[in-house]
């Protein structure tokens, strides 16, 4: 008889397990979590510039819980790169306990589309070809790649302009008067390239390491006396004239005012060049400032001592959505 109570019982279990089960995984369709939708994956195919992107979009905490709020954006270049680290690093800062006391923000990354199947070589090397005609002025010494350059980057402005922002307006509560364009070596060259050509589209950029070597003037010099105004690396002498700086003073001189927050940073173990450009940069946008036409423009540069081109990266971005996000009120831990 016992025996029979606890064949009885133990088959009772499983049906009621398995009932369980479904009747759980019905509810979790019915009412998804938030989980689910932090993080959203798709393609676009750029009107301008002839290629396909693949987006990453990850939405803040509380996207779901403040029905009627929009929020700020950052878009992000080299998202296979800098896709996660900026995710993982907004989830910290987030939370009412970090230092940081950021507001929160979507993060929207640009990334190449990759064949099916395609090596890391194959996709490494695609990458590298691809970002260097989006996020270049004009084509330079860099034909002599084995590589063509387009020098697209007014292409890649329009793409984002045009397709990026109609998706993300269209299927997502952004503030299109909160944006930050963020970018790193030749993604910090474009972000300032942006914001020398069209610096109301964004309201902040966050400019890493930028690549203002781009298509400067150079030559073969080792003596400092003969290199006035440039910097020596490798023996090579390079001036600070590079495209990006000849339009931030067309933008000057056309007395634009630039109502902007902008977070510059560089390394010193990246090279003489790209510290020497990156101060002349700083003094560019300081000298701006003030002008007297542009007053509401908010400069933070930093230099980090200790850093190179590599592992300046986490640095770069960690302190410019800091800079750029960080909450003006007092926040209570309790």
């Amino acid at each position: 008889m016992n025996k029979h109570i606890i064949v009885l019982s133990v088959i009772l279990g499983v049906v009621m397990s398995d009932i369980m089960a479904k009747t759980f995984k019905e509810a979790s369709l019915n009412q998804p979590s938030h989980e689910q939708f932090m993080t959203d994956h798709f393609s676009i195919s750029s009107s301008t510039t002839g290629h396909a992107y693949q987006m990453s979009v990850a939405l803040p905490p509380s996207y779901y819980d403040n029905k009627n709020t929009k929020f700020p954006v950052m878009y992000l270049t080299d998202g296979h790169l800098n896709f996660h680290t900026m995710l993982g690093l907004s989830r910290w800062l987030f939370r009412n306990g970090g230092a940081g006391k950021i507001d929160e923000f979507i993060i929207v990354a640009i990334d190449y589309s990759y064949d099916k199947g395609a090596t890391y070589e194959q996709r490494n090397k695609k990458w590298f070809k691809q970002r260097f005609s989006d996020f270049t002025p004009t084509p330079s010494f860099y034909e002599r790649l084995k590589f063509k350059i387009k020098g697209q980057a007014e292409e890649f402005y329009q793409f984002i302009e045009k397709d990026v922002f109609k998706r993300m307006e269209t299927n997502y509560r952004v503030d299109k008067k909160n944006r930050t364009l963020a970018g790193y070596s030749l993604g910090g060259l474009f972000t300032t390239y942006v914001l020398a050509k069209h610096p109301s589209t964004f309201q902040n950029f966050l400019i890493g390491d930028p690549a203002l070597y781009y298509e400067s003037t150079s030559m073969k010099e080792t003596d400092e006396s003969k290199c006035m105004g440039g910097v020596i690396e490798s023996d090579e002498c390079y001036f600070p004239d590079g495209p990006v700086f000849k339009y931030l003073e067309d933008l000057k001189e056309s007395n634009v005012t630039l109502n902007a927050k902008v977070y510059l940073s560089s390394n010193e173990n990246s090279g003489n060049v790209m510290m020497f450009n990156a101060r002349q940069l700083e003094k560019t946008l300081r000298d701006y400032s003030e002008s007297g036409t542009s007053a509401q423009l908010q400069i933070k540069a930093e230099y980090f001592q200790e850093e190179n081109h590599i592992t300046g990266v986490s640095r770069a971005l960690q302190n410019g959505v800091l800079f750029i996000y960080r909450k003006m009120e007092k926040i209570s831990d309790k």
